[in-house]
């Protein structure tokens, strides 16, 4: 009686070819896995520039600012203005209403703008964006509250190879993910 003591080679193919399936799907399932988090950062970013938008055009002016913080977690800070002081002599302030965070560490935004200039948003670095209430068409940015002739084109969240911009059309105040 003849004992079979390996492999033969239809079985080794069968292996192989399972093992490669296999690894193709890991594959494809880690990039959506990290991809996730980029998509979430983009989807709340539009979410809250609507939310801006709409508040902008039914309230006292606010804007939207985006910023890292120090524990390099990405938020919006909603921030109103408004006048103080003497009639004569006014001040404007500003105040922050609402802080929402809305991307983790993992994630990078860079911003564009219509002078062609980009930047990534970092610790200590902020972009805030605004609306004007006669139109809801974009104002010109602030980048570190410093008020700039620029209008923001396009906000870009990415993580890995993974990355989802929302292009922003400053006539119009709209704004699309792609």
């Amino acid at each position: 009686m003849k004992q079979n003591k390996g492999f033969s080679l239809v079985e080794i193919i069968i292996v192989i070819t399972i093992m490669t399936v296999l690894a193709g799907l890991m594959s494809v399932s880690v990039s959506l896995i990290f991809g996730l988090d980029a998509k979430k950062c983009a989807k709340q970013l539009e979410g809250y520039l609507n939310l801006a938008k709409t508040n902008a055009l039914s309230k006292d002016a606010e804007e939207l600012r985006i910023y890292r913080g120090s524990d390099q977690q990405y938020y919006v800070d909603f921030v109103e203005y408004y006048y103080t002081g003497e009639v004569t002599n006014p001040t404007l302030t500003s105040k922050v209403i609402q802080t929402e965070l809305i991307g983790k560490d993992t994630v990078t935004i860079t911003y564009t703008l219509t002078s062609g200039s980009t930047g990534q948003i970092d610790v200590g670095k902020s972009i805030t964006i605004g609306f004007h209430r006669s139109t809801g068409a974009f104002q010109a940015v602030k980048i570190n509250d410093t008020q700039t002739a620029a209008y923001c084109t396009a906000l870009t969240i990415a993580r890995g190879t993974k990355q989802y911009t929302i292009e922003m059309i400053p006539e119009t105040g709209k704004h699309i993910i792609s």
